[in-house]
């Protein structure tokens, strides 16, 4: 190979491998990274996020604003996050200890939200194959709730006029229902949102704080 043709290869390479280096970088733009102790946990996009602020707020009428906002994160600075919200609730607490609260719903995409890091009080999240578990399990055990409560109409018969019970038939509806409630409650269970703690308190001295860039 000659040497003009080689430096030519090399000049690609390199290149390319600049190119490459930053798309890990792109990538967390728009992810949120917590860590406590040697744990490290990373909410993606295709996590559904409910973030609770507390704000204190020195004034005359207004002591302090609790925030919820839920939606997925669309990009992530040092010492702020953008949401893509569909839902947000804040809960007033004025100074003759009167609390106001106000829950708003928004068209998914349609309104963004800039969140101060600092102001964190927790963090719940999801997944999108936590969500579909929960959901698909929350079939399953009102089937089997259904199967219940039907069982003892399904184990009357009736004989040449007269009424009896079938305890067979009851037994085989009623055992339908428990499976059914026995597989969905923990696959609700197993899809259900977490919480990450990021304000100590008594119970929880050691909690989750962000991995600033």
């Amino acid at each position: 190979m000659k040497m003009k043709q080689y430096l030519s290869l090399c000049g690609l390479l390199l290149a390319l491998a600049a190119q490459l280096s930053t798309l890990p970088l792109n990538a967390q733009n728009n992810w949120l990274i917590l860590q406590k102790g040697n744990r490290t946990k990373i909410l993606k996009p295709e996590h559904m996020v409910s973030i609770g602020l507390i704000y204190d707020i020195a004034g005359d009428s207004l002591d302090c604003a609790r925030q919820k906002v839920e939606g997925k994160v669309v990009e992530v600075a040092n010492d702020s996050a953008e949401i893509e919200v569909v839902m947000e609730e804040i809960n007033y607490t004025k100074a003759n200890e009167v609390r106001e609260n106000i829950v708003s719903q928004y068209p998914s995409g349609k309104v963004k939200m800039k969140l101060p890091l600092d102001e964190v009080d927790y963090i719940q999240y999801q997944s999108e194959t936590a969500r579909s578990l929960q959901t698909f399990g929350a079939f399953v055990t009102m089937a089997g709730v259904a199967l219940l409560v039907a069982s003892p109409v399904m184990g009357l018969e009736s004989n040449g006029g007269e009424f009896g019970f079938n305890n067979d038939r009851f037994a085989g509806w009623a055992k339908a229902g428990l499976m059914g409630v026995g597989i969905g409650t923990p696959m609700i269970l197993l899809g259900r949102k977490r919480t990450l703690h990021l304000t100590p308190s008594k119970k929880k001295k050691k909690v989750w704080a962000f991995k600033l860039r």
